[in-house]
């Protein structure tokens, strides 16, 4: 379980591989409607609001973990695949987290996001420096495909 404070940059965050060449950025920004955009090289995330640091909980699981009922405003899943075994979090331009996700092996897993707080990030992110924080949470489920 990795627990961080992410930098939402351009309303957008990203769970990449690290060491390798794959960046989860080129899957391009989720279409409207959805919280991920997940495919060879990872998933990107879409923030309710530009520029402000989000409450991201990444958990990984042998299997399909059960939803948590009632306390998010949104819930989305895709498939991602790596040919590494550890991602980070990370910005679009900059910022990548302190903490790796450790996976057992490369290959395909799915992943689950679920956010809450959206409007309020929505409402105050992008207001520039000093960048909110606190407005928005996540919790990113991993688990094998």
């Amino acid at each position: 379980m990795v627990d961080e404070q992410v930098f939402a940059e351009y309303a957008l965050f990203a769970l990449q591989p690290q060491h390798t060449a794959e960046v989860a950025f080129a899957l391009g920004v989720p279409r409207a409607g959805r919280l991920l955009s997940a495919g060879r090289g990872g998933a990107v995330f879409r923030s309710g609001g530009p520029d402000h640091y989000a409450e991201v909980r990444v958990e990984l699981w042998p299997l399909r973990p059960p939803v948590t009922a009632g306390e998010w405003d949104e819930v989305d899943e895709a498939q991602l695949e790596t040919s590494g075994t550890e991602l980070r979090l990370a910005s679009p331009t900059a910022w990548v987290g302190d903490h790796p996700v450790l996976l057992p092996a490369p290959g395909r897993y799915r992943v689950r996001a679920a956010a809450a707080g959206r409007e309020a990030a929505r409402a105050r992110g992008g207001s520039g420096p000093p960048y909110p924080s606190g407005l928005e949470r996540w919790l990113v489920q991993l688990w094998p495909a």
